[in-house]
Parts: structure tokens; C-alpha cells; sequence
């Protein structure tokens, strides 16, 4: 439900003994016991479990080795971890959004195993990191190993019972592993986010990453029609860029969308983005445009095709830029967003 309380909204979701049953039950079929001992964690009331879950000290059993002391532990951290991504499921599914809840759970449950994460997809839009908020703490503790490849964070607090999780706000991007609840946005901020398409992660590229949709030049250009070897692009950026190319339709006319980037210096880095026929020695459709917009949607920088047969952008930027690229021609407008 949303509550909005001094201007700042925020979304309750209640956490029955149904919903704590079927995510026990979730677990138990996700990860194996030994590695998670889900029946001990909870062989008590709901209630009792809670207080021990949230308990500030940990729980040093009489008899119990250090390795089974770190292992109850980690479950309670999967468990809370878990019930944040549940409440953060609840409320996209309640704005009509599609998660992988169901249907990539195992590799999550695994993954939060690893490691401290507590991620939810969210279906063509991307990641998103739901981090369990204790009952008392005006912080929301976000680990190093989720500050990448996340479009954003949702500090979802647990009440002292378990009994209700409330999502107070969200950022796109983080600094701190403890981040004052006071720096979260408002969740409307969240929903707006939300409406904006997936940006492609650039960085993931230096690391040899290729994102849907896209391919390395070498195998984009095995795609192409026979043509003399296409190594104008590459040439004017030397062997050390990183190329990807996907095919772009406009409404029957073909062209070869091509991003080239440099390896980071001093943090900055060098992009080309260029657009080109297919075929070689063919002229793009006239009027075509190739627009470059900041992250506010602002125009900076733009080429309109005449009797031309390729039109290229060149800018720099740091870690952290969003960008968004369009390719225009008549009615059809195509844009790609990314992320340095």
C-alpha cells in the first residue's frame, strides 16, 4: 500500500506466514540444506525467529563450530536479502512490471549465497539491488560487490516482527556501503526510472561483454554482404578500441549501426558512434539523422545524411555518463541507450 507521510512516499507490504512459508519452501528447494539450514533457522515461531534474526549479537550456540556459527549467519542475511526481494517484486508486480522472481530464482538464490546481493530483474529494464533496511537503522548497508551492473537500489525496511516490509526509496547509483536513508530518493523517482528503456553498460564492453542485441565487429561484419574489408571505422581508432555493430531496420532500409570505445585514460573515454550502408559504395536513405542526447534527453551533437555514405559522432566521457543515440529516417526513430 502507499503511504505518503512529510511529503515522502513510501509502499508497505505485508509479510504473512504464508508468504514467510512459501519463501522458506522457495529456499529449501533452491539451495541445498547443508549449505543453508533453513529448518534449524526456523524451528521456532515466526515470531521468535524474527527476534533472532534481527538480533544485533550473534547467536553463538553452546557447541557449535565457527563454520556452523558463519553459516547460520549467512542464512539469516539470505533470508533477509530474499524478503527484500519479495517485497520489491510485490510492488512491481502491482505496477503491471515483470521480474524473474520465478523464473531465474535458483541463480539468484545461489548467487546470494556467494555473495551479499539482492538482486530482482526487472524484464527489459535490467537490475535492480533490494537491500534489506533493520527495524532501528537510519543507514542502508550496500556491499562493493553490487555497486556495478545495477540500474538502481531499494532500501526496503523489515519491521521487528517480520511481519511487514516497507520500501522507503531508491537511488540510481551508490558511493557509500552505509548510505543515510536521508540520500534515498522518493519511490516516484523509482517509477519514473523505471519507464526509462535499458541502458547498455559500456564498461562491460572493456571487459570483453557483448550486449543483447549486439556483436563484435568481426562477427557482424561475417552478417554483412560480400564487400571490400570494412576497416575505414576501425582504422581511424586504433587496434586498442573495442567495436560493436548491430543492424538497425527503418522501415526496409538497412544500415549498420557501429560503436567504437578506448580504453579509459586518466578516466576518461574516447567514443565514436558511426552509421553506415550495409553495402559498401551505397549511400544512406537522404535525411537520415544520427543524434546524440545527454541524459536529460538534450540535443549534443547531431549529422544528417545528404548524398553521404557514412556519418559519425565523436565525444568523450567518464565513468558513470549516460548517453542516448538515435537514428532517425522518416517515421521510424531508434534510440540506444548506455551507461559509460
Amino acid at each position: 500500500m502507499l503511504v505518503n507521510n512529510n511529503n515522502e512516499t513510501t509502499f508497505s507490504v505485508p509479510l504473512t506466514l504464508k508468504v514467510h512459508h512459501a519463501i522458506q519452501e522457495f529456499l529449501r528447494r533452491r539451495i541445498a540444506p547443508k549449505m543453508f539450514p533453513i529448518d534449524e533457522l526456523f524451528d521456532k515461531s515466526i515470531r521468535q525467529s524474527a527476534r533472532e534474526i534481527l538480533a544485533n549479537s550473534r547467536d553463538a550456540r553452546v557447541g557449535s563450530t565457527k563454520q556452523e556459527q558463519q553459516i547460520r549467519e549467512k542464512a539469516k542475511q539470505i533470508y533477509l536479502n530474499t524478503l527484500a526481494v519479495y517485497a520489491t517484486h510485490f510492488f512491481l508486480t502491482c505496477l503491471d512490471y515483470e521480474t524473474d522472481w520465478e523464473d531465474n530464482e535458483k541463480a539468484r538464490a545461489i548467487a546470494r549465497f556467494l555473495a551479499d546481493t539482492a538482486a530482482l530483474e526487472v524484464k527489459g529494464w535490467g537490475l535492480l539491488e533490494c537491500r534489506p533496511v533493520l527495524p532501528d537503522s537510519d543507514t542502508c548497508r550496500i556491499p562493493l560487490e553490487v555497486w556495478s551492473d545495477r540500474r538502481g537500489y531499494i532500501a526496503v525496511r523489515l519491521d521487528s516482527d517480520l511481519k511487514e516490509a516497507t520500501l522507503l526509496g531508491f537511488l540510481e547509483s551508490v558511493g557509500r556501503k552505509e548510505t543515510p536513508l536521508s540520500d534515498f530518493q522518493s519511490l516516484e523517482q523509482a517509477i519514473e526510472c523505471l519507464s526509462q528503456p535499458e541502458r547498455i553498460p559500456l564498461r562491460d564492453w572493456l571487459k570483453g561483454a557483448i550486449a543483447v542485441g549486439w556483436h563484435a565487429w568481426e562477427e557482424l561484419e561475417k552478417m554483412l554482404p560480400p564487400q571490400p574489408p570494412a576497416l575505414a571505422f576501425r582504422s581511424r581508432h586504433g587496434s586498442a578500441a573495442i567495436d560493436r555493430g548491430k543492424i538497425l531496420d527503418l522501415q526496409g532500409e538497412e544500415v549498420v549501426l557501429q560503436v567504437s570505445m578506448t580504453p579509459p585514460q586518466d578516466s576518461k573515454i574516447d567514443i565514436a558512434v558511426e552509421v553506415s550502408s550495409p553495402i559498401a559504395q551505397t549511400y544512406l536513405p537522404p535525411d537520415l539523422q544520427l543524434i546524440l542526447l545527454n541524459e536529460e534527453g538534450d540535443l549534443v551533437m547531431q549529422a544528417n545524411a545528404k548524398t553521404t555514405k557514412a556519418m559519425e559522432l565523436e565525444f568523450s566521457g567518464i565513468l558513470g555518463d549516460k548517453f542516448q543515440i538515435q537514428v532517425v529516417w522518416e517515421n521510424t526513430n531508434i534510440t540506444e541507450s548506455f551507461v559509460i
